[in-house]
């Protein structure tokens, strides 16, 4: 290699941040608090019943709700963490109606 594409490639690794390795706890990468697509992207997850582990449902909800009782957030990510939780909200809903008709107690 060059001298001078070492010293670039040198530069690049000392701008670049550091990778964030997951399974640290805390709020991974999300810093102190979500970006409002982040949280359209969990209200997108929960109205498409994608599968969220459960060990990450409750997380999940106190990131929401820490960004909703935040006297200092902006109003947009305010309304995108509440409606978040109502679509979290929404899937747990449909889900237990799913499960009532498979036990046949609501008609199908």
């Amino acid at each position: 290699m060059t001298r001078g594409r070492q010293r670039r490639k040198r530069r690049q690794q000392a701008t670049r941040p550091p990778i964030r390795q997951g399974g640290e706890g805390g709020l991974g990468v999300w810093g102190p608090k979500p970006s409002r697509s982040d949280l359209r992207l969990i209200a997108q997850a929960a109205n498409n019943d994608w599968p969220v582990p459960d060990a990450h449902r409750p997380w999940i909800v106190d990131v929401a709700a820490s960004v909703i009782y935040d006297d200092d957030a902006p109003a947009r990510l305010t309304l995108a963490a509440a409606a978040a939780l109502i679509a979290m909200e929404g899937a747990n809903i449909r889900a237990e109606r799913a499960a009532l008709r498979e036990l046949g107690l609501l008609p199908r």
